[in-house]
């Protein structure tokens, strides 16, 4: 039984099969795009090295680990693992979104803000009461900056707790909405508003449509990424009732953030928070796809041992 399970987590897992489609994604962006950020493929090469490093550092841990039953060290394994997947990730999806924005489908915002008004979202009433109230607004700006730090908390707390796939489920959540995303903007293009924020990501997305890469940000508005991962991180922190309550309430202000601060139409939020619903239904199948596991292989036997003697059954 523990031959069988140890052998399954080798196979190539989820989080390795988004990673080589956005891969493919940025090579073409890559070889299509009039790239003008100074040293930009320098750039990414060492955010790569550095990234490829993380991976390689975990699974050293995991393995020393491993050999020395020594769960601080596998957790840490497991925790470089995951961060060094998703900084590969990024990496490629960060290039990858101005093949997106490049595909010069025409521009639906007309369209978006004429839902928001069929919803009763003023956006001129809503940026001017929040004009009038700094604690609300630095509130919104808070919570809309924080899914990176929250996302290095869970998967800290993840990685602590033995023989599970919660960390790598995240990993793969924010991976296959982010492709989700993608796929949307393509034919539903949108500048969106400037937004607390600024202006900065609309004037990056109108150069990327002219077929040139100017500096590095966010340019897809919708379906919002950040509502999307707003919903991921609550369903992420399930598990753990010591921090759910307050993720959960945190990221319900993050996602209500995504309008004023990002410069999101409310249409754009209720998108992305139907991605992550979507996406969780995708992960939660992959299975039926012959994806493979979600922990490729950072498990170690001890705890693909302990994980079996638990679910064996009953004699």
């Amino acid at each position: 039984m523990v031959a069988t399970s140890a052998k399954s987590v080798q196979r190539v897992s989820l989080s390795w099969v988004l990673i080589s489609v956005v891969a493919l994604i940025s090579v073409l962006a890559a070889s299509s795009l009039q790239l003008a950020v100074n040293d930009l493929v320098l750039i990414q090469v060492r955010a790569f090295a550095f990234a490829a490093g993380l991976y390689g550092l975990g699974r050293l841990l995991v393995w020393i680990g491993d050999r020395r039953s020594s769960v601080v060290l596998t957790s840490g394994g497991r925790f470089f693992c995951s961060a060094g997947k998703l900084g590969i990730f990024l990496v490629f999806a960060g290039l990858a979104q101005y093949e997106v924005g490049a595909t010069n489908f025409p521009l639906v915002d007309d369209l978006l803000l004429r839902a928001d008004s069929a919803l009763g979202f003023d956006w001129e009433a809503w940026s001017g009461w929040l004009a009038h109230n700094h604690l609300w607004r630095e509130a919104l700006f808070f919570a809309y900056s924080s899914p990176l730090w929250q996302m290095l908390l869970l998967g800290t707390a993840h990685c602590t707790r033995t023989g599970n796939d919660r960390n790598e489920e995240l990993i793969c959540c924010f991976m296959v909405s982010l492709i989700i995303v993608y796929i949307c903007a393509i034919f539903f293009p949108a500048l969106g508003r400037p937004g607390l924020i600024g202006q900065h990501h609309i004037d990056v997305l109108v150069a990327a449509r002219s077929g040139k890469v100017t500096d590095f940000d966010g340019i897809i508005t919708f379906p919002s990424f950040h509502s999307a991962l707003g919903a991921l991180l609550i369903y992420s922190a399930r598990p753990i009732k010591s921090v759910f309550v307050g993720a959960l309430l945190l990221n319900l202000l993050l996602i209500a953030a995504t309008p004023p601060v990002g410069g999101h139409y409310v249409v754009d939020t209720l998108a992305g928070v139907l991605v992550a619903v979507m996406t969780i239904g995708i992960v939660n199948a992959r299975s039926r796809f012959g994806c493979g596991p979600l922990t490729d292989g950072v498990l170690s036997r001890s705890e693909v041992f302990r994980r079996d003697w638990r679910s064996r059954p009953l004699q």
